[in-house]
């Protein structure tokens, strides 16, 4: 809608507003001037629900004209303020109507049914008594102040006339404009006429009940009039007879004294509750008594006597016995007291040095002696305001008021509207009366018109009953027209919709006869349809046969009874169809041998048909060819059958893993059976002992459309655990959607046990149960290799036993058998369970202690000397004292082979029993190399000097990705030690020593920090970097201090935590479990990532991966370096992957040197690769240029 429209439409909307309201409001009653019939405000609520809110402007426009022109006419206080808050609450009502019609979904609507036209009103009549009630409060209630009930009687006829206009209002103009007009238009008639005509004889019955009430007040008001007229002339009546009877006593009386005088003033005045005061004045003796201000005609008056009326002590001025009355300011009032017998004058008149009230007035009356002559005055002061309000409020008239005019000069004497705080509101109601009365020579005029209570509240129960009924009759008329009429519109609307369907339904019944017959005349393959009489003559039969038989139709219908051969199953088809001619549907097979020669089976369904006439005329079939189905179950029962007798498990799954078959075979493998509550797989059988992610993978694999084997271990129904060997296969349905899942299983539990005792006992000495010597040069091989990789340090110890061929020669092979298991189970207890226990050979035994320095192993041979001389043996009545000679060797990265390690252990041990048995010698190279290492203590100064002089160096190498080479490169951070001679050192030469001496926590300390200064002063390089890893020794994991610095950095938000990796070698983070757990636990809630280095070279580290929360595994270097030339290195490096891929590590090659390692280590699906063959280390600022 434009700008111009909606303005013109606003202009519209206020025309039509003041024009409707200002003729509507001539027929408002009590409240005075309130347009009771507020059908404007019920116009401008449906023209807003109908048109929108573009509207509201003009709604409060108009009823701001339209209110300050009324109470600007009726000289309304806070006119201004009343007409703002008035358009603004008629503005709300039409806002809030047409936002919750909306809101409630009443509006758009037709309004055909009983139910939201109920709602749709109803609501609009709680919006027009909601909003109505809080401008009230404002206007009656805190503006002018009146009372409840009378603001709560304006309220409620003002809801109801809001009301009655809004229901004509909106049935009037929906009809004429609300859309649909289909729905709208006939309403015209149906509703809208029916309720202007009843809103007229509203109008009228309204018409004569206000004149009624007119008249009803007026003579209300006269009857009222009287009586205060009459109860204020007896008033005045009685005060002027009391007065004169005063008069009277004075006249006759010689000579009253001061106190007589006051005795009978306060006689007269007892029962009058007068206020004022009573002076008598008297003619001067003596002309010089007093100063003569009067002229000789009229003598000189003084104050005789003066007595107050109540108990105000106020004295009028110069009123005191023997003052001078007639001073100069009062020389014209004597002169008319000479001149009239009384007289009323203005209290201020008398006394103009008085401050009085308008209303205070003082009579006089004149006192002659017998002969005639006036010899004094007495003077009565009056406060007439008082007498009139104590007779106003003594007849309890609040609902009118009165004003007392002095028709002599037309001053206002009294006026009641004035002893109240409100102020009129001065509509003209039309009701008034006057009255006249006579006071001490004066007319004064009484007028009566309503108060304020008359005009704020007032009105009849006539027009209050004919209100609420009107108001009634129009809600309940319009709801049951609305809803005659829409139910009119909804048969209408219901026969149309009706006739339609019934039209479309036999059109849509054609084209299905048409589509049947088509159906039937191209259906083909195993379907054929038939017909013939009650005697069995084939008279249709349909095209489809040609492809199943072969015959044609007409062929088929002149030959049929050739076709069928005379079998048992025709036979008994023929009796069926007889029972089909007796009215009852057959469904049975038969028979026919097609045009090829090959005999068909069919399986028939008949029933009857019939004529016009309800009569068996004939029969109608179909018939399917089941001759392949037949094969084809014949096929499924035998492998059903196969399946069944299979002597491997077999279970059938829906592709969510839903269990709909287990064959006997699984039953008896794990007690399950097809009537126990299988649910899904691997549920079923999980025995939650195999390795976490494999039942992940196997998802993938099957869902893929891939089979999986392997061997898992499951539990049986009666918790028993059992390994099979699993193959699980996808089935798919003809259009290759896969549908269910094949598991077979056979039972290898057995087979293991054999295997792994098989196992056990190739690498166990039979006799002792320790490792043998095969098994251990095994594990021998493995420490040196790793020794050489990471500068680790071992221990070898070789042990041979010196009273052995003692026992043996004098007890027997049996007693030395003995006295073998029985030092095994003693060297056992007392060595380190991650220590390699071997029996060598003979009474040889060797000790293979792992991360263990010379010195400690020293110690620790040197203790099992102790034990071996304290040990005895027993046997029979024998009892030998067994000795031992240890051999000590080291095995660090100078250690070639295992050959050489245990022959220099056999050298050092021989060395040992030359030397007198039963103690610990070194080998002599290895005691020189230690005599060395012990020299090493000038490390510790110098490591310290490093620390304090910054004299380390950091260097990177870079670590490629393999399966996206896209990618960025990764770097690990080394470490090396600038000498004082100017050479560098690599770790292997001072890490030892920093370990040694416990400096290692303060070389990790200066490694953190650096790099982390080197990161946030290169942001940019950083940018190109996918990660950096930084090596955290064993000791540093328990140094809290370390995880507070690492944490404070990061807070810094100046270091891309999610780029930096924390190495920890297999071997600290199992030395120091709990330690690595809680650094891990704590940096990487701030996105920090960590890599297990040198994994595999523990080989016992495997258990320890569900515990530690590492990202990465570095694969030992030890296996990859010779991948390509040792097939178990090949495997074990491809079983370290695949492991890491389960748990959902990424994975990294160390010492990938050659060009064909880093194709082995990417065909195998390692993630990464770090060596010589990726680039060697460099300076880390010279890194990234």
């Amino acid at each position: 809608m434009t700008v111009s429209r909606v303005i013109s439409n606003n202009l519209i909307t206020i025309v039509m507003y003041l024009l409707i309201s200002s003729l509507i409001n001539i027929l408002s009653v009590s409240p005075i001037g309130a347009p009771d019939l507020w059908i404007g405000v019920g116009i401008v609520i449906a023209v807003v629900i109908l048109w929108g809110y573009a509207l509201l402007p003009a709604v409060f426009i108009g009823q701001f004209l339209l209110g300050f022109d009324l109470l600007a006419i009726h000289q309304q206080p806070l006119f201004l303020t009343q007409a703002v808050l008035d358009a603004t609450c008629v503005s709300l009502m039409a806002l809030l109507s047409r936002y919750l019609l909306v809101r409630f979904h009443l509006w758009p609507n037709p309004l055909i049914r009983e139910k939201s036209i109920s709602q749709f009103f109803l609501l609009i009549l709680l919006v027009g008594i909601g909003i109505p009630l809080i401008n009230y409060f404002f206007i009656y209630w805190l503006i002018y102040d009146h009372a409840f009930s009378e603001s709560l009687q304006t309220l409620i006829m003002r809801w109801v006339g809001i009301s009655i206009g809004t229901v004509v209002a909106i049935s009037v103009l929906f009809s004429f404009f609300s859309q649909p007009r289909a729905f709208w238009q006939h309403r015209i008639f149906r509703v809208s006429a029916p309720q202007i005509f009843l809103f007229l004889i509203y109008l009228v019955l309204l018409v004569v009940a206000r004149e009624r009430d007119d008249a009803f007040n007026q003579t209300r008001l006269e009857a009222t009039a009287s009586l205060l007229s009459a109860s204020i002339d007896n008033e005045l009546t009685q005060q002027n007879y009391i007065l004169r009877s005063l008069q009277s006593y004075i006249t006759y009386s010689e000579d009253v004294k001061a106190d007589e005088f006051k005795s009978i003033v306060k006689s007269l005045y007892k029962n009058s509750q007068s206020k004022g005061e009573v002076i008598f004045l008297t003619a001067a003796k003596e002309s010089n008594e007093l100063s003569s201000n009067l002229n000789s005609k009229y003598p000189q008056l003084v104050v005789k006597y003066s007595q107050r009326l109540d108990n105000d002590n106020t004295v009028l001025p110069g009123v005191y016995a023997g003052a001078d009355f007639c001073t100069s300011d009062r020389l014209a009032l004597c002169k008319q007291f000479w001149a009239k017998e009384d007289s009323l004058f203005r209290l201020s008149f008398v006394f103009p040095s008085r401050v009085s009230s308008q209303n205070d007035f003082a009579e006089f009356l004149s006192i002659k002696n017998q002969q005639g002559n006036i010899m004094g005055f007495l003077l009565q002061t009056r406060d007439l305001e008082w007498v009139f309000s104590k007779i106003y409020t003594s007849l309890n008239t609040s609902w009118i008021d009165f004003k007392v005019t002095n028709l002599k000069d037309g001053e206002v004497i009294f006026n009641s509207s004035s002893m109240t705080k409100k102020t009129s509101r001065n509509f003209q109601t039309g009701f008034e009366a006057s009255r006249i009365i006579q006071n001490s020579g004066q007319q004064w005029r009484i007028d009566f018109i309503p108060s304020d209570s008359f005009i704020n509240g007032y009105s009849s129960w006539s027009y209050f009953w004919l209100s609420g009924l009107a108001l009634v009759v129009s809600i309940f008329s319009v709801v049951w027209l609305l809803t005659m009429s829409g139910r009119f519109k909804l048969i209408e609307e219901e026969v149309t919709d009706k006739t339609r369907a019934l039209a479309e339904k036999t059109e849509i019944l054609a084209v299905n006869e048409e589509k049947y017959r088509r159906l039937v005349e191209t259906i083909e393959d195993e379907y054929f349809l038939y017909s013939h009489d009650v005697k069995g003559i084939f008279h249709y039969v349909s095209p489809s046969i040609t492809s199943i038989l072969g015959y044609t139709q007409e062929e088929f219908l002149n030959h049929y009874t050739t076709f069928m051969p005379d079998s048992e199953i025709n036979r008994r088809g023929d009796k069926l169809t007889a029972e089909t001619l007796a009215d009852d549907k057959k469904v049975y097979e038969i028979e026919i041998i097609s045009k090829s020669g090959q005999l068909h089976r069919m399986i028939v369904t008949e029933m009857p048909s019939y004529n016009d006439k309800d009569e068996i005329i004939g029969v109608e079939g179909i018939a399917r060819d089941i001759t392949h189905s037949i094969a084809s179950i014949e096929k499924l029962e035998k492998l059903s059958l196969a399946v069944k007798h299979s002597p491997n498990a077999v279970l059938i799954m829906d592709k969510t893993g839903r269990i709909e078959y287990i064959n006997p075979k699984f039953t008896i493998i794990t007690g399950y059976s097809n009537k126990d509550e299988l649910g899904v797989w691997p549920d079923l059988i999980n025995s939650r002992t195999n390795l976490p992610g494999v039942y992940k993978e196997i998802w993938r694999t099957i869902e893929a459309g891939r089979e999986w084997h392997g061997e898992l271990q499951n539990r049986k129904k009666n918790g028993d655990l059992y390994w099979a060997q699993e193959l699980i296969a996808p089935m798919v349905d003809a259009n290759g959607v896969l549908t269910h899942f094949i598991l077979t299983q056979v039972d290898v539990t057995e087979a293991r046990r054999l295997n792994d005792e098989t196992s056990h006992q190739a690498k166990h000495d039979q006799l002792t149960g320790l490792v043998n010597r095969r098994e251990f040069n095994v594990r021998l091989e493995r420490v040196i290799q790793a020794a050489q990789h990471s500068q680790t340090e071992h221990a070898l110890c070789f042990i041979d036993l010196d009273q052995f061929k003692v026992v043996n020669d004098t007890c027997g092979h049996a007693a030395g058998d003995e006295l073998l298991r029985q030092i095994a189970s003693l060297l056992q207890t007392n060595t380190r369970s991650r220590d390699t226990l071997a029996r060598f050979g003979g009474d040889e035994f060797i000790i293979l202690m792992e991360y263990c320095s010379v010195d400690q192993a020293f110690k620790a041979c040197e203790q099992i000397v102790s034990l071996l001389s304290d040990f005895r043996f027993h046997h029979l009545h024998y009892s030998f004292s067994v000795g031992g000679s240890i051999g000590l060797t080291i095995v660090d990265q100078f250690t070639s082979d295992a050959s050489e390690a245990i022959k220099n252990a056999d050298i050092a041990c021989y060395q040992a029993k030359d030397a007198g048995r039963n103690r610990v010698e070194i080998h002599n190279e290895d005691y020189k190399r230690l005599r060395e290492r012990r020299g090493d203590t000038q490390w510790q100064i110098e490591l310290n000097e490093a620390l304090e002089n910054n004299r380390f160096v950091l260097y990177v190498q870079a670590i490629k990705p393999l399966q996206e080479p896209s990618t960025k490169l990764s770097y690990e951070v080394l470490l090396r030690l600038q000498r004082e001679t100017g050479e560098l050192s690599l770790p292997g030469a001072f890490l030892p020593a920093a370990e040694r001496y416990n400096i290692i926590t303060k070389i990790d300390r200066w490694v953190i920090k650096h790099c982390c200064d080197w990161i946030e002063n290169n942001s940019a390089k950083m940018a190109n970097i996918a990660s950096l890893s930084i090596n955290i020794s064993g000791t540093t994991l328990s140094d809290e201090s370390i995880v507070h610095l690492i944490i404070e950095r990061l807070k810094r938000n100046t270091i891309p935590a999610e780029k930096i990796v924390f190495e920890i070698t297999e071997t600290a983070a199992i030395a120091n479990l709990r330690a690595a757990s809680h650094f891990m636990s704590e940096l990487s809630q701030y996105g920090v990532k960590f890599a297990l280095d040198d994994f595999g070279s523990g080989l016992s580290s495997f258990a320890y991966l569900k515990t530690l929360k590492v990202d990465r595994l570095k694969i030992d270097g030890m296996f990859v370096k010779d991948m390509t030339e040792d097939a178990v290195d090949f495997e074990m490096v491809k079983s370290i992957n695949q492991m890491g891929h389960v748990m959902g590590l990424k994975t990294i090659a160390e010492f990938a040197e050659k060009t064909a390692i880093i194709e082995a280590l990417t065909e195998v699906g390692v993630d990464y690769a770090q060596g010589y063959a990726i680039g060697k280390p460099i300076h880390i600022d010279e890194a990234f240029d």
